[in-house]
């Protein structure tokens, strides 16, 4: 899985805004907004970890049960598939 085009990302309130720029904002005209999780799970992705990597990783660093991570990270990469930010 990786995301594809460019995007910016920057810090906003108490979370961050992702934004597309170059080509991908002619065909993607979406903004979204993460909280600190979904920010993590972004920025795994950019260095093109797996779905398995990121659960394991979030699991270790909270302390929380892997079934929580993993039901985290998908509802992030089932939002970015959904928006076309994702591909396989």
């Amino acid at each position: 899985m990786k995301i594809k085009g460019d995007y910016i990302k920057v810090e906003a309130f108490d979370g961050f805004v992702v934004a597309p720029v170059g080509e991908e904002s002619v065909k993607n005209r979406i903004m979204l907004t993460l909280n600190g999780t979904a920010n993590e799970i972004w920025e795994m992705l950019k260095e093109e970890k797996s779905a398995d990597e990121i659960t394991l990783a979030l699991s270790k660093k909270y302390g929380i049960p892997k079934e929580k991570a993993q039901s985290d990270v998908k509802k992030v990469i089932d939002s970015l598939k959904k928006e076309g930010i994702m591909t396989e």
